[in-house]
């Protein structure tokens, strides 16, 4: 483990690997291992304009890993997600988006489809729900529900 701060928010496993996700000195970060006691950090780039970082949600497909979190812009919160196409041996930064304001990632899995993120966005009180899909962890496809 890397001295710092460090705050692990979510874990991932599958037959090969364990790959835990959060935040290192107020950047992104993901843990890696293939044994659960040697873990591998990676501390991933700044996204430009950010501030506060943190990646909040994790899931395998394979090789392929994707992460997902929220960082703050000047214009609020976004959220913004990392592949990984090797098992979590390197990373980068794919298009993620809200289809509106103050957007929250509650959940993210994987399955023989693919992957799938659920949240919500939209001002308190007049919350919808969306989730996004993406085959591959590349590109990711909002649809929504009005909820309430």
């Amino acid at each position: 483990m890397t001295s710092g701060s460090t705050q692990v928010l979510a874990v991932a496993a599958d037959p090969q690997r364990f790959v835990s996700a959060g935040s290192h000195d107020n950047h992104p970060a993901v843990w890696t291992t293939t044994n659960g006691r040697l873990w591998t950090t990676i501390v991933l780039a700044l996204p430009p304009g950010a501030s506060s970082p943190v990646l909040q949600q994790v899931a395998i497909n394979g090789d392929r890993v994707v992460a997902l979190g929220q960082e703050t812009k000047a214009g609020g919160a976004v959220p913004f997600a990392e592949l990984s196409a090797d098992g979590g041996a390197s990373w980068q930064r794919v298009r993620f988006s809200s289809p509106g304001p103050n957007p929250v990632i509650t959940a993210l899995t994987a399955d023989s489809g693919g992957f799938t993120a659920a949240g919500q966005y939209g001002e308190p009180g007049q919350q919808t729900a969306v989730t996004w899909t993406s085959a591959t962890g590349t590109t990711w496809t909002p649809a929504w529900d009005n909820v309430g």
